[in-house]
């Protein structure tokens, strides 16, 4: 067993393992679960409302709920991450799907913004695309939104149904029982056992999740203290076309940094003495400072899928340098990909 696995291992037997904890995690479950469909149904209502009579009465409680499930989304994945007797599967499966949809729900609601260049609508408050969307886009947005609350009842239905759920809400046994408890997550990344195909995925779960649940809770917070997004050189970067933007973003740029990265993390390495935990640390907070000249969300949400590829590194790198690298590599550009068709997807596919 490696040196990562076994500090796994003792932080899973000293945290979330109590029925106390247990408790807590559970009603901050119920809480997400409730908010997710809650925001969902009023977000549809709201779409109806204008599409029928024109009233935006509804758009501020649209707002606030979202604000609710951000920040209750953002403290469910720092659960799944410690608590191993949580659904994680089921559990991603409705957030990953949830926030697809919702960025679907987010890019029509924000197509009056077209006229803009891709620069100036990523520093667009968000307020503005969840509040001020016109009416003449109600039709797409009801649609939209549908479709939002249909992953959300049948995500929250099925997870019931695994559960055996008696009540109203969810049990901390019964959130036990819909699943297998799962491994600490830092003993599913030190395990290179497992194919390629299958530890990548994971990896990328681990990665982008709570960077997507960072990033969200931090906008509505920007959004309700009336602050613009911070601009950011990825925007006039986005304008170039859809090839270039493809080559760099997921082909070169994962190859170039993840080639700095294995220098840092030589060096660090070095002068920690050997602990992967510190060493990789470390690197996500030198990598992110480095991403600062786009913007400091950006560098505060790479820090954490560099510290996931520096760990990803380590681990493999016990079998192999090259696999190692070509491991971090296709992280990198899946986590890259992703991110950018989630929030700029139209604009990608523009082919000059």
């Amino acid at each position: 067993m490696t040196t990562l696995e076994h500090t796994a291992l003792r932080s899973a037997g000293s945290t979330g393992d109590t029925p106390q904890v247990r408790n807590r995690i559970a009603v901050l479950l119920n809480l997400v679960l409730f908010a997710g469909v809650v925001a969902a149904a009023v977000a549809v209502a709201d779409a109806a409302l204008v599409l029928a009579t024109g009233s935006r009465a509804l758009a501020l409680w649209a707002f606030v709920l979202l604000g609710v499930q951000a920040v209750s989304f953002f403290g469910l994945v720092i659960a799944l991450g410690v608590c191993t007797w949580l659904p994680r599967r089921l559990l991603c499966g409705v957030l990953l799907a949830s926030l697809a949809v919702q960025a679907v729900v987010d890019q029509v609601k924000g197509a009056h913004l077209d006229a803009l260049d891709v620069a100036e609508r990523a520093t667009i408050l968000i307020f503005d695309t969840i509040v001020d969307w016109p009416a003449s886009q109600a039709l797409p947005v009801l649609l939209a939104s549908l479709g939002l609350l249909l992953v959300w009842g049948m995500g929250v239905g099925f997870l019931r149904q695994r559960a055996g759920a008696s009540g109203f809400l969810l049990s901390a046994e019964e959130l036990a029982s819909a699943e297998r408890p799962g491994r600490p997550v830092f003993a599913i990344l030190a395990d290179t056992r497992q194919g390629a195909a299958a530890y990548l995925a994971k990896a990328f779960v681990i990665a982008i999740l709570p960077t997507l649940a960072f990033a969200s809770t931090l906008w509505v917070v920007l959004a309700a203290t009336g602050e613009n997004l911070p601009h950011s050189g990825l925007a006039e970067f986005l304008e170039y076309p859809f090839p270039v933007v493809f080559g760099f973003a997921v082909i070169a740029a994962p190859i170039i940094e993840t080639l700095l990265l294995w220098l840092v993390l030589v060096a660090v390495r070095w002068l920690s003495g050997g602990r992967v935990l510190v060493t990789a640390a470390v690197v996500g907070a030198i990598t992110g400072l480095a991403h600062l000249s786009n913007d400091w969300m950006n560098a505060l949400a790479v820090s954490w899928t560099f510290f996931v590829q520096a760990l990803v590194f380590m681990a493999w790198e016990k079998r192999s340098r090259w696999r190692a690298l070509g491991m971090v590599v296709a992280l990198h550009a899946a986590n890259n990909f992703f991110v950018v068709v989630l929030i700029f997807g139209p604009d990608l596919f523009r082919i000059f």
